[in-house]
Protein backbone atom coordinates (compact mmCIF):
# COMPACT_ATOMS: atom_id res chain seq x y z
CA UNK A 1 0.00 0.00 0.00
CA UNK A 2 1.36 3.56 -1.14
CA UNK A 3 2.33 5.51 2.08
CA UNK A 4 3.08 8.91 2.68
CA UNK A 5 5.86 9.27 5.02
CA UNK A 6 5.68 13.04 6.13
CA UNK A 7 4.42 14.18 9.71
CA UNK A 8 0.60 14.72 8.98
CA UNK A 9 -2.00 12.04 10.54
CA UNK A 10 -3.07 9.27 8.35
CA UNK A 11 -6.09 6.98 8.96
CA UNK A 12 -8.09 4.13 6.57
CA UNK A 13 -10.26 2.05 8.26
CA UNK A 14 -12.91 -0.28 8.20
CA UNK A 15 -15.40 -0.62 10.94
CA UNK A 16 -16.66 -4.05 10.41
CA UNK A 17 -17.71 -4.71 14.01
CA UNK A 18 -20.43 -6.53 16.31
CA UNK A 19 -23.26 -4.15 17.59
CA UNK A 20 -22.32 -5.01 21.14
CA UNK A 21 -18.27 -3.99 20.63
CA UNK A 22 -17.54 -1.13 22.93
CA UNK A 23 -15.45 2.53 21.67
CA UNK A 24 -14.63 4.37 24.84
CA UNK A 25 -12.91 8.03 24.27
CA UNK A 26 -11.30 9.54 27.23
CA UNK A 27 -10.25 13.03 28.21
CA UNK A 28 -7.46 13.00 30.51
CA UNK A 29 -7.28 15.53 32.87
CA UNK A 30 -4.14 18.04 32.86
CA UNK A 31 -2.34 16.46 35.90
CA UNK A 32 -3.15 13.06 34.57
CA UNK A 33 -1.34 13.94 31.55
CA UNK A 34 1.52 15.35 33.36
CA UNK A 35 2.40 12.95 35.64
CA UNK A 36 0.21 9.85 34.69
CA UNK A 37 -0.11 6.98 32.21
CA UNK A 38 -3.25 7.99 31.05
CA UNK A 39 -6.19 6.34 28.41
CA UNK A 40 -6.82 8.39 25.05
CA UNK A 41 -9.34 5.47 23.96
CA UNK A 42 -10.16 2.14 24.94
CA UNK A 43 -12.66 -0.62 23.89
CA UNK A 44 -13.71 -4.07 23.43
CA UNK A 45 -14.19 -5.45 19.34
CA UNK A 46 -15.45 -8.44 18.07
CA UNK A 47 -14.82 -8.24 14.13
CA UNK A 48 -15.26 -9.67 10.67
CA UNK A 49 -13.73 -9.26 7.51
CA UNK A 50 -13.37 -6.64 5.91
CA UNK A 51 -12.34 -5.17 9.33
CA UNK A 52 -9.41 -3.46 8.75
CA UNK A 53 -7.11 -0.39 10.18
CA UNK A 54 -4.55 1.55 8.75
CA UNK A 55 -2.41 4.11 10.45
CA UNK A 56 0.43 6.65 11.35
CA UNK A 57 1.67 9.53 12.92
CA UNK A 58 -0.76 9.39 15.43
CA UNK A 59 0.79 10.47 19.61
CA UNK A 60 -0.15 7.13 20.92
CA UNK A 61 0.47 3.69 22.07
CA UNK A 62 -1.87 0.71 21.46
CA UNK A 63 -2.23 -2.43 23.38
CA UNK A 64 -3.88 -5.20 22.07
CA UNK A 65 -5.07 -8.25 23.66
CA UNK A 66 -6.97 -11.62 21.97
CA UNK A 67 -10.00 -12.87 23.30
CA UNK A 68 -10.65 -15.14 20.71
CA UNK A 69 -10.21 -15.69 16.99
CA UNK A 70 -6.61 -13.85 15.70
CA UNK A 71 -5.57 -10.43 14.07
CA UNK A 72 -2.57 -9.80 11.43
CA UNK A 73 -0.71 -6.74 12.61
CA UNK A 74 2.00 -5.31 10.21
CA UNK A 75 4.16 -2.27 11.51
CA UNK A 76 7.83 -1.47 10.98
CA UNK A 77 8.37 -4.01 7.61
CA UNK A 78 7.32 -6.83 9.94
CA UNK A 79 3.87 -9.25 9.77
CA UNK A 80 2.28 -10.96 13.45
CA UNK A 81 -0.44 -13.03 14.03
CA UNK A 82 -2.20 -12.56 17.63
CA UNK A 83 -3.35 -15.07 18.19
CA UNK A 84 -5.92 -16.15 21.91
CA UNK A 85 -4.42 -14.92 24.86
CA UNK A 86 -1.61 -13.34 23.11
CA UNK A 87 -0.74 -9.18 23.72
CA UNK A 88 1.11 -7.15 21.40
CA UNK A 89 2.18 -3.40 21.63
CA UNK A 90 2.47 -0.07 18.91
CA UNK A 91 4.02 2.84 18.78
CA UNK A 92 1.12 4.62 16.27
CA UNK A 93 3.65 7.48 14.92
CA UNK A 94 4.97 4.74 13.16
CA UNK A 95 2.80 3.55 10.04
CA UNK A 96 0.80 0.22 11.37
CA UNK A 97 -1.86 -1.84 9.96
CA UNK A 98 -3.87 -4.33 11.97
CA UNK A 99 -6.89 -6.61 10.06
CA UNK A 100 -8.88 -9.46 10.75
CA UNK A 101 -8.02 -12.21 8.45
CA UNK A 102 -10.20 -13.25 5.53
CA UNK A 103 -12.77 -15.83 6.59
CA UNK A 104 -12.28 -15.33 10.66
CA UNK A 105 -12.85 -13.41 13.21
CA UNK A 106 -11.31 -11.30 15.50
CA UNK A 107 -11.88 -10.81 19.48
CA UNK A 108 -9.91 -8.11 21.71
CA UNK A 109 -9.47 -5.88 23.94
CA UNK A 110 -7.22 -2.34 23.22
CA UNK A 111 -6.37 0.69 25.31
CA UNK A 112 -4.49 3.67 23.32
CA UNK A 113 -2.83 5.23 25.70
CA UNK A 114 0.23 7.65 26.53
CA UNK A 115 2.15 9.36 29.28
CA UNK A 116 5.70 10.54 30.02
CA UNK A 117 7.10 7.57 30.70
CA UNK A 118 5.13 6.13 28.22
CA UNK A 119 8.05 5.79 24.73
CA UNK A 120 10.23 4.30 28.07
CA UNK A 121 7.75 1.25 28.43
CA UNK A 122 7.49 1.11 24.98
CA UNK A 123 11.63 0.83 24.25
CA UNK A 124 11.89 -1.60 27.01
CA UNK A 125 9.26 -3.61 24.85
CA UNK A 126 11.44 -3.58 21.90
CA UNK A 127 14.51 -4.57 23.69
CA UNK A 128 12.75 -7.71 25.11
CA UNK A 129 11.69 -9.18 21.35
CA UNK A 130 9.28 -6.74 20.21
CA UNK A 131 6.69 -9.79 19.45
CA UNK A 132 2.90 -11.04 20.20
CA UNK A 133 3.92 -12.12 23.65
CA UNK A 134 1.84 -14.94 24.79
CA UNK A 135 0.21 -14.26 28.92
CA UNK A 136 -1.48 -17.91 28.93
CA UNK A 137 0.06 -18.77 32.11
CA UNK A 138 -1.79 -15.75 33.93
CA UNK A 139 -4.81 -14.10 33.90
CA UNK A 140 -3.83 -10.65 35.23
CA UNK A 141 -2.97 -8.73 32.15
CA UNK A 142 -6.26 -9.91 30.73
CA UNK A 143 -8.50 -8.57 33.89
CA UNK A 144 -6.23 -5.55 34.29
CA UNK A 145 -7.47 -4.57 30.94
CA UNK A 146 -10.78 -5.51 31.39
CA UNK A 147 -10.46 -2.92 34.16
CA UNK A 148 -9.13 0.11 32.32
CA UNK A 149 -12.20 -0.21 30.02
CA UNK A 150 -14.10 -0.41 33.42
CA UNK A 151 -12.89 2.83 35.09
CA UNK A 152 -13.15 4.71 31.52
CA UNK A 153 -16.75 3.43 31.07
CA UNK A 154 -17.79 4.83 34.97
CA UNK A 155 -15.14 7.35 35.97
CA UNK A 156 -15.61 6.83 39.34
CA UNK A 157 -13.39 8.89 41.69
CA UNK A 158 -9.53 8.55 41.13
CA UNK A 159 -10.07 6.60 38.18
CA UNK A 160 -7.08 8.13 36.48
CA UNK A 161 -4.62 7.06 39.06
CA UNK A 162 -6.23 3.18 38.98
CA UNK A 163 -6.16 2.84 35.48
CA UNK A 164 -2.46 4.10 35.02
CA UNK A 165 -1.92 1.34 37.65
CA UNK A 166 -3.62 -1.06 35.24
CA UNK A 167 -1.55 -0.05 32.46
CA UNK A 168 1.78 0.02 34.13
CA UNK A 169 1.13 -3.59 35.18
CA UNK A 170 -0.02 -4.37 31.57
CA UNK A 171 3.26 -3.13 30.21
CA UNK A 172 5.68 -4.31 32.79
CA UNK A 173 3.92 -8.08 32.50
CA UNK A 174 4.15 -7.61 28.70
CA UNK A 175 7.77 -6.73 28.78
CA UNK A 176 9.16 -9.49 31.29
CA UNK A 177 6.67 -11.96 29.27
CA UNK A 178 9.26 -11.22 26.36
CA UNK A 179 11.97 -12.64 28.23
CA UNK A 180 9.89 -15.78 29.13
CA UNK A 181 8.97 -19.28 28.07
CA UNK A 182 5.20 -20.24 27.54
CA UNK A 183 5.49 -21.64 31.56
CA UNK A 184 6.25 -18.02 32.61
CA UNK A 185 10.25 -19.49 33.36
CA UNK A 186 13.06 -16.81 32.40
CA UNK A 187 14.40 -17.51 29.24
CA UNK A 188 17.93 -17.08 29.76
CA UNK A 189 20.36 -19.00 27.53
CA UNK A 190 23.90 -20.42 29.35
CA UNK A 191 26.17 -18.53 27.49
CA UNK A 192 24.34 -15.05 29.13
CA UNK A 193 24.79 -17.39 32.65
CA UNK A 194 28.61 -17.77 32.22
CA UNK A 195 29.45 -14.27 31.18
CA UNK A 196 27.26 -13.19 34.30
CA UNK A 197 29.14 -15.72 36.50
CA UNK A 198 32.19 -13.94 35.44
CA UNK A 199 31.37 -10.50 35.93
CA UNK A 200 30.21 -11.27 39.40
CA UNK A 201 33.78 -12.67 40.08
CA UNK A 202 35.67 -10.29 38.44
CA UNK A 203 34.09 -6.96 37.78
CA UNK A 204 37.36 -5.20 39.09
CA UNK A 205 39.16 -6.42 36.19
CA UNK A 206 39.47 -5.53 32.32
CA UNK A 207 36.87 -7.23 30.83
CA UNK A 208 36.49 -6.94 26.67
CA UNK A 209 33.78 -8.30 25.49
CA UNK A 210 35.83 -10.17 22.73
CA UNK A 211 37.11 -12.50 25.80
CA UNK A 212 33.89 -12.93 27.44
CA UNK A 213 32.39 -13.95 23.96
CA UNK A 214 35.09 -16.58 23.82
CA UNK A 215 34.69 -17.90 27.21
CA UNK A 216 31.04 -18.20 26.43
CA UNK A 217 31.24 -19.73 22.44
CA UNK A 218 29.56 -17.46 21.06
CA UNK A 219 30.38 -14.83 18.20
CA UNK A 220 31.18 -10.88 19.47
CA UNK A 221 28.55 -9.46 17.47
CA UNK A 222 25.64 -11.86 18.89
CA UNK A 223 27.11 -11.48 22.53
CA UNK A 224 26.57 -8.00 22.31
CA UNK A 225 23.28 -7.92 20.98
CA UNK A 226 21.73 -10.34 23.46
CA UNK A 227 23.23 -8.92 26.03
CA UNK A 228 21.53 -5.88 25.86
CA UNK A 229 18.21 -7.63 24.93
CA UNK A 230 18.31 -9.96 27.70
CA UNK A 231 19.99 -8.06 30.58
CA UNK A 232 18.95 -4.80 29.86
CA UNK A 233 21.96 -2.85 29.52
CA UNK A 234 25.19 -3.17 27.29
CA UNK A 235 27.80 -5.70 28.40
CA UNK A 236 30.11 -2.63 29.25
CA UNK A 237 27.21 -1.16 30.76
CA UNK A 238 26.58 -3.44 33.12
CA UNK A 239 30.49 -3.83 34.40
CA UNK A 240 30.24 -0.17 35.32
CA UNK A 241 27.12 -0.50 37.28
CA UNK A 242 28.51 -3.43 39.03
CA UNK A 243 31.65 -1.67 40.12
CA UNK A 244 30.05 1.66 40.75
CA UNK A 245 27.35 -0.52 43.15
CA UNK A 246 31.08 -1.82 44.73
CA UNK A 247 32.22 1.68 45.12
CA UNK A 248 29.17 2.71 47.17
CA UNK A 249 28.93 -0.44 49.90
CA UNK A 250 32.80 1.19 49.92
CA UNK A 251 31.84 4.36 50.44
CA UNK A 252 29.37 4.03 52.99
CA UNK A 253 31.03 0.97 55.09
CA UNK A 254 34.69 1.57 54.80
CA UNK A 255 37.02 4.47 55.83
CA UNK A 256 39.33 3.70 52.24
CA UNK A 257 39.78 7.00 50.50
CA UNK A 258 38.10 7.82 47.03
CA UNK A 259 41.65 6.75 44.97
CA UNK A 260 41.41 3.39 47.40
CA UNK A 261 37.86 2.77 46.49
CA UNK A 262 38.15 4.07 42.92
CA UNK A 263 41.25 1.44 42.62
CA UNK A 264 38.97 -1.57 44.71
CA UNK A 265 36.30 -1.19 42.85
CA UNK A 266 37.85 -1.37 39.35
CA UNK A 267 38.51 2.06 37.91
CA UNK A 268 42.36 2.92 37.09
CA UNK A 269 41.72 6.29 37.65
CA UNK A 270 40.29 8.46 40.30
CA UNK A 271 39.15 11.54 37.73
CA UNK A 272 37.02 8.55 35.67
CA UNK A 273 35.83 7.13 38.80
CA UNK A 274 34.78 10.63 39.92
CA UNK A 275 33.41 11.36 36.44
CA UNK A 276 31.19 7.54 36.38
CA UNK A 277 29.57 8.06 39.91
CA UNK A 278 28.30 11.53 39.33
CA UNK A 279 26.79 10.73 35.86
CA UNK A 280 24.94 7.72 37.44
CA UNK A 281 24.31 9.03 41.27
CA UNK A 282 24.43 12.86 40.37
CA UNK A 283 26.67 13.35 43.16
CA UNK A 284 30.69 12.73 43.82
CA UNK A 285 31.61 9.99 45.74
CA UNK A 286 32.66 11.99 48.78
CA UNK A 287 29.33 14.26 48.89
CA UNK A 288 27.40 10.43 48.31
CA UNK A 289 29.45 9.18 51.34
CA UNK A 290 28.44 12.54 53.54
CA UNK A 291 24.90 11.94 52.75
CA UNK A 292 24.41 8.63 53.96
CA UNK A 293 26.59 9.06 57.25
Amino acid sequence: MPFNSDKDYMERADYSWSEDSLRLINTASLTSRRNLLYVQEAGHFKTEPPYFTERANLESFLIFYTLAGSGTIRTKNESFRLEKEKAFLINCMDHHYYECPRGGMWEFLWIHFNGTCAYGFYDEFVKSGAVPVSVAYTRSLEEDMKTVIRLVEKKNAHYELLASRCITNILTEMILAGGKDEEGKEALPSYIGTVLRIAENRFTEELRLEEMASEAGVSMYHLSREFKRLVGVPFSEYIVLKRINHAKELLRYTDASVEEVAYRSGFNYTSHFTSMFRKYEGVTPLKFRKSWV
